[in-house]
């Protein structure tokens, strides 16, 4: 069933630190996470106040920004968490002044296109 839940979305505090290491970890270490957290590129999203959704961007040419990561928690995927993972980074690039918003997905995984 593809019942969507109560989420609340919101960027990652330094509180957040093992669970963004543990979501990412095949990608960057806890260091530049620690980073990423900092500069508020590091969203998560939270169902009863635990963290189930984990996204990190970046900014292509230090510019564009570039959505490089989002993963969800087995149990709670197809239930909009990713979706309102994507809003809320949508909605704070757009109150910057961004009107683009890059990602990429592998060809095999037609669901998160």
């Amino acid at each position: 069933m593809n019942q969507r839940i109560s989420k609340t979305v919101r960027f990652a505090e330094l509180k957040d630190l093992d669970f963004c290491t543990k979501m990412d970890y095949k990608h960057i270490d806890e260091a530049a996470i620690k980073k990423r957290v900092e500069e508020k590129k590091v969203i998560i999203a939270e169902v009863d106040g635990k963290p189930v959704g984990y996204s990190r961007m970046e900014y292509l040419w230090l510019r564009i920004p570039y959505v490089c990561l989002i993963v969800v928690i087995q149990e709670y995927r197809k239930k909009g968490v990713g979706s309102a993972i994507i809003k809320f980074l949508e909605e704070y690039l757009i109150s910057k002044g961004y009107n683009v918003l890059y990602s990429s997905s592998q060809i095999n995984e037609p669901e998160p296109q």
